[in-house]
């Protein structure tokens, strides 16, 4: 039997809100970093093209340290990201467990893992999405401290 295509409409938005909730709350990148709210296509954003760096002034009434902060805008294109499974009605019949509560955070997990692959190494990443350096995500950040200490690697699977 041929899987469908479309899945859309199939989970109610209620159910839908909960993985997406609980994606967040299990991605280190969504977690960690700054979110942007934005359309579903295409939006012109201004991001932080170098971020402010402080220093120590060495003494009280030192001179302090000069920085820069720059915005730059940058297209952002929303893409999608799912996890679709089927569970046997038999499952759903015969089961004494509450499946949607077993496979719930288990789908959430699977879109939490899909964001920070491609974000974090470019793991199956859409087309739109900048490739991360060498070092991982630091290498998409334009100033001089970005860069970890150690050379992220990709999870492997």
């Amino acid at each position: 039997m041929p899987h469908p295509q479309d899945f859309s409409g199939v989970i109610p938005v209620e159910f839908s809100s909960q993985i997406i909730e609980e994606a967040i709350q299990q991605s280190a990148v969504l977690q960690l970093g700054q979110r942007l709210p934005m359309g579903t296509t295409i939006t012109d954003l201004p991001i932080p093209k170098t971020l402010p760096k402080a220093a120590w002034t060495g003494a009280p009434g030192g001179r302090k340290a000069w920085t820069d902060l720059m915005l730059e805008t940058t297209s952002i294109h929303a893409e999608e990201v799912a996890a679709v499974t089927a569970i046997p009605d038999s499952y759903l019949e015969d089961s004494t467990i509450n499946i949607w509560a077993w496979a719930r955070p288990r789908l959430s997990e699977a879109i939490a893992v899909a964001l920070d692959d491609a974000i974090l190494f470019g793991l199956d990443a859409p087309p739109t999405f900048p490739q991360p350096s060498a070092t991982g995500v630091g290498g998409l950040m334009h100033n001089d401290y970005s860069t970890p200490s150690r050379p992220l690697a990709p999870p492997t699977r």
